[in-house]
């Protein structure tokens, strides 16, 4: 009888779980592990994979290599800790566009950054189905709309249109 009551219960706290949206594979947990992924890369300056993530439109369409350059320049040095991933995604299930970002990304000489992430999770154009654009953004930098990206201490990889 302790075996069925034990089974029963942990099926029942399944089901709640899933009713509440509690599961893994949500468009926002997949956002915060791409973002998670992204970190990984940048955190080992590892180009090739970080590049892997941009949809093929994209990879089409810029110098990917350049630019992702110029992104891990842009932290000066070594990253020491930074928080969880915050995801979103929206959208319907054939067109959904999902992001995620990281703050308070600290560097080995006390500079703070964020970096975001926006991409296709899903879309009827397969070509432009992953990552479009990954943002670095310098947190030393007060943000003037007057002012350009690159003087607001911002530099976007992939697609600025989105930036």
């Amino acid at each position: 009888m302790k075996k069925l009551f034990s089974t029963l219960i942990t099926i029942f706290i399944q089901f709640l779980r899933f009713c509440s949206g509690g599961h893994n594979n949500t468009p926002t947990k997949q956002a915060e592990k791409m973002q998670s992924e992204i970190m990984v890369c940048f955190e080992n300056k590892d180009k090739k994979k970080l590049k892997s993530f941009f949809s093929k439109s994209i990879k089409e369409n810029y110098d990917l290599d350049s630019e992702i350059d110029k992104a891990f320049a842009l932290l000066e040095g070594e990253i020491t800790s930074y928080d969880e991933p915050f995801g979103s995604a929206c959208g319907s299930s054939n067109k959904k566009y999902y992001s995620a970002s990281t703050a308070k990304i600290l560097n080995n000489k006390n500079k703070e950054f964020k970096i975001v992430f926006g991409g296709w999770l899903t879309n009827d154009d397969k070509d432009k189905i992953g990552v479009d654009y990954i943002k670095v953004i310098d947190m030393s930098i007060t943000y003037d709309k007057t002012k350009t990206n690159k003087e607001n201490g911002i530099f976007a990889v992939g697609d600025k249109t989105r930036v």
